[in-house]
């Protein structure tokens, strides 16, 4: 018994600090936004260090100017992004899609231009915004609600490139949007090279792909992408 109430304890406790009076902690809620909000840069465990962050500024509204540092599936390695988040309620986090972020090398007069595109202390609108669900495991892995079944991505990949799945090397989720296209990185062995290329799977399975070069490493080719493959951003 004396076990259980310590246990009980420690869960309400984790509970509280986690969770405090407004929904998750805000370092949680911006990871989150981090996540879906930079391609590549999808923080599954969201414990024991796998991603840094610092508030750099807010406005008058409440968005929130940061800094997120974590592993890039893209770049395969720790990479920085400055990002702005439009708004956190109990269920989302909130952010304009592909044009909330600036990576590598930035100066001040970047960051002001990252501002006024993300409307800095203007009124808030909720049209502008993409959304993302805030869903964490109680063991601190971010869940991500994917709905498509990984075999079945891997089948809809080979018969495609007609190639073995066991030239696929890597299928990483990176987004999804309202209406249930993901967004993946995948990676296919061919011969003694890795071709590596962004992916949208929609409900049916059906596959829109770009091939990504060595040296895109600003995501441009993704905005466009998503813009020519039908994303919905809505």
């Amino acid at each position: 018994m004396k076990k259980y109430k310590s246990f009980l304890a420690l869960y309400l406790m984790l509970v509280i600090i986690l969770t405090g009076c407004g929904g998750h902690a805000q370092s949680l809620d911006l990871a989150i936004c981090g996540s879906y909000a930079v391609p590549g840069m999808m923080c599954s465990d969201l414990k024991g260090g796998s991603f840094q962050y610092s508030i750099i500024e807010s406005d008058s509204q409440g968005r929130i100017l940061f800094s997120y540092t974590t592993s890039s599936i893209i770049t395969q390695k720790e990479e920085t992004a400055i990002i702005v988040c439009q708004a956190i309620d109990s269920d989302y986090v909130y952010f304009y899609e592909d044009q909330c972020y600036l990576l590598g090398e930035v100066t001040d007069e970047d960051i002001e231009k990252l501002k006024a595109h993300n409307d800095w202390g203007e009124e808030l609108d909720f049209k502008k915004m993409a959304r993302r669900t805030i869903a964490i495991s109680f063991d601190l892995f971010l869940i991500t609600d994917s709905n498509l079944y990984y075999n079945d991505i891997l089948s809809a990949i080979s018969d495609e490139f007609q190639i073995p799945e066991s030239d696929i090397k890597v299928v990483c989720f990176l987004d999804k949007s309202p209406s249930g296209q993901e967004l993946n990185w995948v990676e296919i062995q061919k011969e003694n090279s890795t071709q590596k290329y962004y992916m949208i799977i929609n409900t049916d399975y059906e596959l829109w792909y770009v091939e990504v070069d060595e040296d895109d490493t600003d995501l441009s080719t993704v905005v466009t992408f998503k813009q020519d493959s039908g994303w919905d951003y809505e």
